[in-house]
């Protein structure tokens, strides 16, 4: 069931659980290629069940990053399941698993087995540590990976301790750091000169939080500095924050560059701000970033939101509202660029969410359906590659459903 989309033609088995891996496959269905999710039998992919519900078996969570997938039972867990899978792996360009190191291996699915059926596999394992060290065999989700990344230590506010992003960001960076690796390799594979063999990646929840740090190693390396919780600004550029407009709304300003800087300050009705030493480049607003948000905080506090956003704007000040979700479906750019797009669930109705990103000009990505309930093509994919005593005796024994 390959869509029309630049990955069309390629086959992907998806046999992870929550969250990043297989958010990798749900990018790379959205551009084209044929995602299959394989998950064990009754449960399924905790992904199902965090978050509000939308029916019995699918949360909010899994409509979204179940589209384009197919759905099928399979329990890899049981030797006729990993025989099963290992069968049908012929039939596979790419694996993507985010299990806990050790476990394809216990199964007989690690990638030598896997590759002595096909060659051409690019296996994509996503982990909290890795496929080697001294922590590979600790569990690792988000968590993990935003602490021994360094994300966490930094967001919040000094004298509190540290906070979550609000988003599972360990998990979508390593995401989208995993759905690059896919395509790397396939393009060793494939494309020019390609070699025609897969190969495997080893990616990681923590280093792909290490490589969304900016400049946090670089200095301590070099300076000894040791980057801290600034609350609601910008370590490295001020001002670049949140000030609460007179009608009770945050509005978004960024004016690092010096050039922004003075643009800001005519805008406000006070140019003198551009040429005061205490503000007159990057370092020196950095250094006496209290007193200059004192200024624009007050400066805010006597005007609405949308005329900060008017004036700063007529300016070519960098400014935005700061919405909730209820006022992006309400912005009339997102509905112009379609943002949010309509995708249909299984009775049918659209469920509006997130599109495609990013938008290619000639072979763009879809979201063609949302997540499935568990088990919903096993009948109709397991027919493509094993044969009916097979799927009659698997079933039996409770391996597959559907």
């Amino acid at each position: 069931m390959s869509t029309d989309g630049p990955l069309r033609g390629l086959t992907v088995f998806d046999i992870g659980r929550f969250v990043a891996g297989p958010v990798s496959a749900t990018i790379l269905g959205e551009f084209g290629a044929r995602v299959i999710k394989f998950e064990k039998p009754g449960h399924g992919d905790e992904l199902r069940h965090l978050g509000p519900a939308i029916h019995t078996d699918a949360s909010a969570w899994w409509a979204l990053e179940g589209r384009n997938k197919e759905t099928v039972s399979l329990d890899l867990g049981h030797e006729a399941g990993q025989a099963a899978f290992r069968s049908m792996v012929a039939h596979a360009d790419v694996v993507v698993e985010n299990f806990r190191p050790g476990t394809l291996e216990r199964w007989g699915l690690d990638f030598e087995t896997l590759s002595s059926v096909n060659p051409r596999l690019i296996l994509l394992r996503t982990s909290g540590y890795g496929q080697f060290g001294p922590y590979r065999l600790l569990p690792g989700l988000n968590t993990a990976g935003e602490a021994l990344g360094g994300l966490r230590y930094i967001v919040g506010y000094p004298d509190r301790p540290p906070s979550r992003p609000g988003v599972a960001i360990a998990d979508y960076t390593a995401a989208l750091t995993g759905a690059i690796g896919v395509l790397m390799a396939l393009y060793e594979r494939d494309a020019r000169q390609g070699s025609g063999r897969g190969q495997w990646i080893d990616n990681t929840l923590y280093e792909a939080v290490m490589r969304i740090m900016e400049w946090t190693f670089v200095a301590y390396d070099q300076h000894g500095t040791i980057r801290e919780r600034v609350g609601a600004e910008s370590a490295g550029t001020v001002p670049a924050r949140a000030y609460l407009s007179k009608d009770k709304h945050w509005v978004g300003i960024a004016a690092a560059s010096d050039k922004l800087f003075g643009q800001l300050a005519a805008a406000i009705g006070q140019p003198g701000l551009a040429t005061d030493d205490r503000f007159l480049t990057n370092a020196a607003r950095v250094a006496h970033r209290s007193k200059l948000d004192e200024i624009l905080e007050r400066w805010a506090a006597e005007h609405e939101a949308e005329e900060i956003v008017s004036l700063l704007q007529a300016r070519g000040v960098p400014v935005n509202l700061v919405y909730s979700v209820a006022e992006i479906f309400k912005d009339p750019h997102v509905a112009e660029r379609s943002s949010l797009v309509p995708v249909p669930g299984e009775d049918g109705k659209p469920i509006m969410m997130q599109a495609v990103v990013p938008r290619l000009s000639r072979t763009p990505g879809l979201a063609q359906w949302a997540g499935r309930h568990q088990g919903s093509d096993t009948a109709t994919v397991f027919s493509e590659w094993l044969d009916a005593e097979t799927i009659e005796t698997l079933s039996r024994a409770g391996v597959i459903s559907g």
